[in-house]
């Protein structure tokens, strides 16, 4: 195997002692659910580890061989090369852009992928490739080998080493070889089916000890803003569950579980070269990696991804995760689960207290909150309306303004949209409140009254006019008469601030969720209704042609029989029919109002921007719906069903 010279000895993790084989332990195969992607013939045979790392190995259908470990060793030289040179550069030199999904993309991807792809297309030009930036390219290889040059860009961009480049080689979709390379630490894990991952040329494993149980492991994930609606809430028990949580580290965190540094790795939305490369590197080293639904990973899999330290915290994850049904199953008989969720647990009658973390958090609100520790006593209070963005305006007394941007900074973090005012009142209490009120609370600025005295006295002198300055003229220039320093005041107000705030905060989202309930179940009764229109659509569309015909032979009636060719009036028929459909806005309709609803049920995020953008996708359906349906009555329904849009677009412009 090839280990570039370069290479450090890597940091300090858990090690495979030489003379021990650790088996690699899958989870049993179960079906979550049968209808299931990739639910049949899937292969849940583990990886049998060989001692010697010099022969080719492989599963029953492939073999990897030194050539291609070193063919991807040689490629991670070269994208690390590259990277290197454009680590913490200036955005000019990174030249960064946001791509069609609106992830950010930098030079650095670009060049690293080429240098990449130019050491494997070298090595194997019959085999395909497919990468991140450039696509796919190649034969009909049953290999493929699958690039990402940079694996967390905005980790790379901020100048963070968490980043790393994967390459992986798949064998009929089925990854074999596995290789995370971060450049900047020198750190390298390179996993093969059918032996043990490597750290630098070492062996590392699994965490022996990791906890079996959900409630003692941490779980890990690049951002909880990768989990959208139904995601969100499964991802939310797993969290809740978990002892804690930590984000942002992207591929490393798989690297780190493999050398017996992490216990427990959830995401979702990861596209197919974010987490090819991964698996042969957990497994190698005695983890266990499937999608959510316990099925091996292959080029097929959906984004959803769980890694775990051992079989039984695995299982305990999946359980947790598989908890939450699918409202689209039903979705082509015209049910609405989603609709019947969000009416069960939120009634007009009874709105609760505080609805908490998962519902619909409005952006109107009132908290307030009084903390005092014996001397100081602060009074917040938060008020908070509709905004774009997150506007945060700090009234209170001067002395604690150096502060204002530290308050400002954990408004923003709870409140994140909505105009909020945060008002604070500083008492001080008992003998210092005593001790101050004889005291006024302006100063004379000695040096300033010096210097406007001297001032005015060379005016005079200017002016040829013998006259000294009065006090009048004196204290007319504002720099004379200054606060009073309040010395260690500010700093104890401000602690005892911050604690308020911080309680202030909790009740205004209180408060803000309590609208947001009502919000939110006014929300599901305008969809539901929407549902009800779309399946009235359903029933006339499927009348319309034949009705159509009905017309055509109404209007031929008259006309002598061997004048009318019955072909023609069924050609006649296929091109009204065709013209016409309208199953494809009912299909992207029903699809925007089904991810609509999940997005409300997992609502622990902002969501009000995504809900007005699937409101904006919703309408322009309607619009086509009507347009092409050729039908007065159907017109009609599409006219009821945007003005149940447009309802719904008022009422989410105030969440948050």
């Amino acid at each position: 195997m090839h280990i570039p010279a370069f290479l450090p000895a890597p940091l300090p993790c858990r090690l495979h002692r030489l003379d021990a084989a650790i088996p690699l332990r899958r989870p049993p195969c179960r079906l979550f659910r049968a209808t299931r992607r990739h639910a049949v013939g899937m292969s849940h045979a583990p990886f049998s580890p060989m001692p010697s790392s010099d022969s080719p190995v492989g599963t029953s259908d492939a073999v990897v061989t030194d050539a291609m470990i070193s063919a991807a060793n040689r490629a991670a030289d070269a994208a690390g090369d590259v990277i290197r040179r454009y680590f913490r550069a200036s955005p000019e030199a990174l030249a960064v852009v946001s791509k069609s999904d609106e992830s950010p993309v930098t030079m650095a991807d670009r060049e690293a992928e080429d240098a990449v792809r130019k050491v494997l297309m070298d090595a194997f030009p019959g085999h395909a490739v497919l990468g991140e930036e450039r696509g796919e390219t190649g034969g009909e290889s049953p290999f493929t080998w699958v690039i990402d040059p940079i694996d967390g860009t905005k980790a790379f961009i901020a100048g963070r080493p968490t980043f790393g480049t994967l390459i992986a080689l798949a064998h009929k979709g089925v990854p074999v070889l596995g290789v995370i390379d971060q450049p900047i630490s020198r750190e390298r894990w390179v996993g093969v089916a059918g032996r043990l991952t490597t750290l630098n040329g070492r062996r590392v494993s699994v965490a022996e000890d990791a906890p079996e149980r959900i409630g003692d492991a941490t779980v890990q994930a690049t951002t909880p803003d990768m989990f959208l609606g139904l995601d969100a809430i499964a991802f939310r028990h797993v969290k809740r569950a978990a002892k804690s949580a930590a984000f942002g580290s992207d591929c490393y965190a798989y690297a780190l579980l493999a050398t017996g540094c992490g216990d427990l790795v959830v995401e979702a939305d990861l596209k197919i070269w974010d987490f090819a490369a991964l698996v042969p590197v957990v497994t190698g080293a005695g983890g266990v990696m499937t999608d959510w639904y316990g099925m091996d990973l292959t080029l097929e899999s959906e984004g959803r991804v769980v890694a775990s330290a051992n079989n039984a915290l695995h299982a305990d994850t999946l359980e947790m995760l598989c908890s939450v049904d699918d409202p689209l199953a039903d979705m082509q008989e015209g049910a609405t689960p989603v609709s019947d969720q969000l009416r069960t647990r939120m009634n007009g009658n009874g709105i609760p207290k505080d609805p908490g973390d998962g519902h619909v958090e409005s952006m109107t609100g009132y908290g307030s909150a009084i903390v005092g520790d014996g001397v100081v006593t602060a009074n917040v209070q938060l008020k908070s309306v509709n905004s774009r963005y997150c506007d945060v305006q700090v009234r209170g007394p001067k002395y604690l303004t150096p502060f204002d941007g530290q308050f400002i900074a954990l408004v923003r973090q709870e409140a994140v949209r909505g105009k909020v005012q945060l008002i604070l009142e500083i008492t001080v209490d008992g003998e210092e409140q005593a001790s101050m009120g004889k005291q006024l609370p302006i100063v004379v600025n000695r040096n300033a009254t010096a210097a406007v005295r001297a001032l005015l006295e060379d005016l005079a002198d200017a002016a040829g006019i013998e006259a000294k300055p009065t006090i009048a003229d004196i204290v007319g220039f504002s720099e004379v008469l200054v606060r009073r320093d309040p010395g260690n005041m500010a700093e104890e107000a401000f602690t005892v601030a911050m604690k308020a705030t911080k309680e202030a905060l909790a009740d205004l989202r209180s408060s803000r969720r309590r609208e947001g309930a009502i919000l939110e179940y006014d929300l599901s009764k305008r969809t539901r209704k929407v549902w009800e229109l779309l399946r009235e659509v359903e029933m006339r569309a499927s009348q319309r042609v034949e009705k159509q015909r009905e017309r055509l032979l109404k209007l031929t009636k008259d006309i002598e029989s061997e004048k009318i060719d019955p072909v023609r009036i069924e050609y006649e028929v296929t091109v009204y029919a065709d013209r016409t459909d309208i199953t494809e806005e009912i299909v992207r309709l029903r699809a925007h109002i089904s991810l609509f609803e999940m997005t409300l049920l997992g609502a622990d995020e902002p969501i009000g921007q995504r809900l007005t953008f699937l409101l904006h996708e919703m309408n322009r359906e309607a619009n086509t719906l009507g347009a092409k349906a050729l039908d007065a009555p159907i017109a009609q329904i599409g006219v009821l069903i945007k003005e149940e849009i447009e309802k719904i677009r008022e009422q989410t412009q105030n969440i948050r």
